[in-house]
């Protein structure tokens, strides 16, 4: 809700009217187009992020001396928590690396306390002691809202997916950027590329989106390229990377300070940091990405014997946003679509797969 001057309050969600149809009838599209993943894959998979670039054995590391306003959930107290990390294209397809894609890291933190967002009997295969971190290579999502990614769907429905992509993206030049972008990011390795959140997320009470990037390569620079001529490429160069050493990664949140340049329900803008001449007060909230963790992936044989178990493991894994406690609830109606579009997912894959 508005405060009495009209004006956006801080940290508050504005769903949109009818929501709660525009939901509905994404999901009605969601299923068809997971019916048409089915019959080409001869099985259900997950609807997005369906191919996996990797899936690596990590820990996640709180910082000490961290301010107080960010000391809350996960990252309340310096600890240290097991981890399951799985590296991503962003289709529904299981194609060729080659092929323009988002890529995706998702981060699963294992025996975290504290209250979770969903009752145990909506968590899937999901344990009520997880915290699930999920992020793309790009800041922002060129859907701003429920609405715009349900028209998107229909013409994809509509149209076929080249066509229906054209004919939305024609008159909006801005988010034809942001697909444009994602798409032609140039990625030769998925553990040497940033990754963030886009949508926004509880950090106790109040806003925050997060990122990950990669911090080390110039202690253990990557071996020679793998041939990016192979459909494979990117889990690969992944293990041969992994292989040489340990791999770490900087994981920074980022506190909304402004509800108008710093949307809930939009996640095609991106949250605006300071000038890099602005000197910033820590202690403070602010808008400033800022270190709270370090993503540990130590040195580890992808191609041995048992993390080949424990990728095929962790395919039948669910990671979703909604897998987290309260301090770090998602927020914004593109995550209430994945509360419901998640969910059911995991279940068609659920009752449709097993023997």
């Amino acid at each position: 809700m508005k405060n009495k001057t009209g004006q956006k309050e801080l940290y508050k969600e504005y769903p949109l009217p009818d929501e709660a149809k525009e939901i509905e009838q994404m999901l009605e599209l969601m299923t068809y187009f997971h019916l048409q993943q089915a019959k080409l894959l001869g099985r259900f998979r997950r609807g997005q992020h369906t191919k996996d670039t990797g899936c690596l054995k990590g820990e996640f590391r709180v910082e000490s001396g961290l301010p107080e306003w960010v000391r809350v959930g996960v990252f309340q107290e310096p600890q240290t928590f097991d981890a399951i990390i799985r590296f991503s294209n962003g289709s529904f397809k299981i194609q060729s690396d080659r092929q323009g894609d988002g890529r995706g890291m998702a981060i699963k933190l294992l025996g975290v306390g504290g209250k979770q967002v969903l009752p145990p009997e909506d968590l899937a295969n999901g344990s009520d002691s997880e915290q699930d971190f999920i992020m793309v290579n790009n800041p922002v999502f060129p859907f701003p809202d429920i609405r715009a990614y349900r028209h998107f769907f229909e013409l994809r429905k509509w149209f076929g997916g080249q066509v229906g992509k054209f004919l939305f993206f024609l008159p909006r030049p801005r988010l034809r950027q942001i697909a444009q972008s994602a798409l032609n990011a140039q990625v030769s390795n998925p553990l040497e590329i940033q990754y963030w959140s886009m949508s926004p997320y509880r950090l106790g009470n109040r806003a925050m989106k997060f990122s990950a990037k990669p911090t080390n390569q110039d202690r253990h620079p990557s071996p020679s390229p793998v041939n990016p001529g192979q459909d494979d490429f990117l889990f690969d160069a992944l293990a041969e990377r992994i292989k040489e050493g340990d791999v770490y990664f900087d994981f920074m949140v980022q506190c909304q300070t402004d509800p108008d340049k710093m949307p809930i329900e939009d996640v095609s803008i991106e949250w605006p940091e300071p000038a890099s001449n602005v000197e910033v007060d820590l202690s403070q909230p602010n808008s400033k990405f800022i270190k709270v963790a370090t993503v540990k992936i130590p040195q580890q044989d992808p191609y041995s014997d048992s993390l080949k178990k424990f990728r095929e493991a962790c395919e039948n894994k669910i990671f979703s946003p909604w897998h987290a406690i309260l301090a770090h609830q998602p927020l914004g109606g593109i995550n209430r679509l994945r509360k419901v579009a998640y969910h059911e997912s995991a279940l068609r894959r659920r009752r449709q797969n097993t023997p």
